[in-house]
């Protein structure tokens, strides 16, 4: 079956109508004004005919000169079909809070992924990996036992660079890629700031390396932000806020440093990050940060 609107070309085979009035995930194809319904041949419209009534219009009536109905010349149709399946429902281990292991836990590079699906709006089920103790289930999926992982194709993939690569990839809407010359910038950022938390050296350079990439950055936004791709969020700064949120806890609560002031878009850029949706959802609460790095230290 055809819907015959100027507007639509969309072939809709006739036996299939009943069934896709009862699917749950139908959505509209069509919303116009049509004027008739082509059928291969007549008979076939008539295992239509309940569905026809249940739409909003109600069931067209045959014209006089056509076996076939007739809608009336404006109509508001919504040509219901569903070729769609259900969402997919993603399957993503990550972390679990240090001592909870019910709990989201403090990993930046989980957060990354997490991040990913929920900017691309992406149906997904976490499964919560204590570290400490992680389960043969997991070890036998990936040998490597590293989170975050990802269940693709059967399969499960570790790797935050390769599991978000594939998200874009397989899932292209909304575009969240970052230009290639964009990629790395902040990228030195939270080794800098690993190697300042563990030093107990002030005079080690690691303070200086850090505000030397933190101020990089800073003068990349001053021109280029508020994002690092411009006026978009992209795959970047979801890599990135997770770090600069571990970078301010930590540091603010093992060494009272904070970013400089004069870092005025590097603070701007924090604040726009930290306080999306999608980071306040996925971040996990100060004490389980700070817990999380306290086992460098003991």
């Amino acid at each position: 079956m055809w819907c015959g609107s100027a507007f639509c070309s969309t072939a809709i085979p006739a036996p299939a109508l009943p069934a896709i009035a009862r699917l749950p995930y139908a959505v509209p194809l069509l919303a116009g004004s049509c004027r008739r319904l082509f059928s291969a041949a007549p008979s076939s419209f008539g295992c239509c005919t309940d569905f026809l009534q249940s739409l909003p219009f109600g069931c067209p009536k045959r014209s006089s000169r056509s076996p076939l109905p007739v809608l009336p010349r404006f109509c508001s149709v919504a040509t219901v079909v569903s070729m769609a399946a259900p969402p997919e429902t993603i399957e993503v281990a990550v972390k679990a809070a240090v001592g909870y292991p019910d709990k989201l836990g403090d990993c930046p590079f989980s957060q990354r992924v997490l991040l990913m699906l929920e900017e691309k709006g992406l149906v997904y089920h976490t499964q919560l990996i204590d570290v400490s103790n992680k389960p043969s289930w997991f070890l036998e999926a990936n040998p490597e036992g590293k989170v975050p992982v990802i269940k693709y194709e059967g399969k499960w993939v570790a790797d935050s660079d390769v599991i978000t690569e594939l998200l874009e990839e397989k899932y292209p809407e909304p575009s969240l890629k970052t230009p290639a010359e964009k990629v790395s910038i902040g990228s030195k950022i939270f080794s800098s700031f690993v190697k300042f938390l563990k030093s107990k050296d002030p005079h080690d350079g690691t303070e200086q390396a850090l505000l030397e990439e933190l101020k990089a950055l800073n003068d990349h936004l001053k021109t280029s932000g508020p994002y690092i791709d411009g006026a978009r969020v992209s795959a970047a700064d979801l890599n990135l806020a997770p770090k600069l949120y571990h970078l301010k806890v930590a540091l603010g609560y093992f060494k009272k440093w904070s970013i400089p002031d004069d870092l005025s878009y590097m603070h701007e850029y924090m604040k726009l990050m930290l306080s999306r949706e999608s980071f306040v959802k996925t971040k996990a609460p100060e004490d389980d940060v700070i817990a999380g790095w306290q086992q460098h230290f003991t």
